[in-house]
């Protein structure tokens, strides 16, 4: 028995996430839809109902050690009456169960692209273009694929990350690309606008760490930055810094997780494929550098605790030579700056 229609649809707020939901709203069109982020999974789904009808989709959202006990407590509530399917490509942590599996029927491939994994599963050809975009804003060779929707992609991704926290905002564009799969993402309300500014920050951001080499870790070709604040703007998110400094090296970013629970987000780019290394500090991997994330190898992240931090760039620098392989081209493109892309659409039209 399918579990569709869903009744509520949980999406990340990243791009991945927003065609993952597109694409389950089209196979289930009164369902509710949730955007939220890996940090504040729990709280969402708090405010869904055990008493009401239907089955629940999570998509695009991995659990961690820390994010867990939040999550498993209103998984727990909600299994009892309702069936919850979730879709991954994010697996659990290395040789641990997922516990996941305890209360949702899993559909986890850690080589796809979430979206991917869902339009195989619901079986619409015409959501195609939506899983591919989902591809494309991880592994930029598949840009040469089909150029147009790469530079949609190009502005979609930049503004969907920047302005994630317009909740609002990303459940309209999911229901508009449910009821059109094939509409220009660039005709969004306010996405190309927000897409352009979005990409100056992001190069503001990643320009003004390479001004200020003193942060920056460096040996041979590894980077770690330390951010010493909690992000001000989605355009210092770990991520983003990460794909701007893993042009030729391997780029780890550590941001605090918030002001007051003492941990530290860690992002990690490899621009290389490479084997997996794990950095054991607390007696279990609290780094796991490579394999699969996003269907992308090279791009995992992770958390420390605060107090742990000058024993994990110890570990690091131990490491670094086992972080050093061939590159076989740049991880983490950021797009253009507003004069570069407005030049490529006049050049275009011609």
């Amino acid at each position: 028995m399918e579990p569709w229609p869903f009744a509520d649809i949980v999406i990340d707020d990243d791009l991945d996430g927003i065609m993952s939901g597109a694409i389950l709203l089209r196979a289930s069109r009164e369902a509710r839809v949730h955007v939220t982020e890996r940090d504040s999974l729990g709280e969402t789904l708090a405010t869904l109902s055990a008493e009401d009808e239907g089955s629940i989709a999570i998509a695009d959202l991995s659990v961690n050690t820390r994010t867990w006990p939040a999550v498993e407590r209103e998984l727990e509530r909600l299994s009892k009456r309702r069936r919850i399917t979730w879709y991954d490509s994010h697996e659990f942590m290395d040789g641990m169960e997922d516990p996941r599996q305890r209360y949702a029927q899993l559909m986890v491939r850690p080589d796809a692209a979430t979206a991917r994994i869902v339009q195989q599963e619901m079986g619409d050809s015409i959501t195609e273009r939506l899983a591919k975009a989902a591809e494309m804003a991880d592994q930029t060779r598949l840009s040469k694929t089909d150029r147009d929707l790469w530079n949609q992609v190009y502005l979609a991704r930049p503004a969907v990350s920047a302005y994630g926290y317009r909740r609002g905002w990303l459940v309209d564009i999911v229901k508009r690309l449910a009821t059109n799969p094939e509409t220009d993402f660039r005709e969004l309300p306010g996405l190309k606008e927000r897409g352009i500014r979005a990409a100056d920050e992001m190069w503001d951001a990643v320009a003004s760490i390479h001004k200020t080499p003193s942060q920056v870790y460096e040996n041979g070709r590894v980077a770690v930055w330390v951010e010493p604040q909690v992000p001000a703007s989605a355009s210092r998110r770990p991520s983003v810094i990460a794909g701007g400094l893993a042009r030729d090296r391997t780029a780890i970013v550590i941001f605090p997780s918030d002001n007051e629970s003492g941990w530290l987000d860690i992002r990690c780019r490899m621009p290389f494929f490479w084997k997996t290394v794990d950095l054991r500090i607390l007696d279990k991997p609290i780094l796991r550098m490579g394999g699969y994330g996003s269907g992308v190898r090279g791009a995992t992240h992770w958390a420390i605790p605060q107090d742990r931090l000058a024993e994990f760039l110890s570990a690091v620098a131990r490491l670094a030579p086992q972080l050093c392989g061939k590159p076989r081209g740049p991880v983490g493109d950021l797009p253009p700056r507003r004069k570069e892309y407005e030049d490529d659409e006049s050049e275009g039209s011609q």
